[in-house]
């Protein structure tokens, strides 16, 4: 069961893989367009940002009014 699973997961990689090479010749021969150069990601990912401390996770104690 395991190893169906690997080997499915596989082949949608695959298959996303040979889909977006395609999609890449469709564009550069049918469509007429140059590749651009590769996007940067400008903003850090949610992994880089610092983990919060105990200082930040106090909560507002607060109290309920009469």
């Amino acid at each position: 069961m395991a190893r169906e699973q690997k080997l499915h997961t596989r082949d949608g990689k695959l298959k996303r893989a040979e889909n977006e090479r395609m999609a890449k010749l469709c564009r550069q021969h049918v469509l007429r367009e140059q590749p651009g150069p590769e996007l940067a990601q400008l903003m850090p990912t949610m992994a880089a940002q610092p983990k919060p401390t105990a200082a930040d996770k106090e909560e507002a104690v607060g109290s309920f009014g009469d």
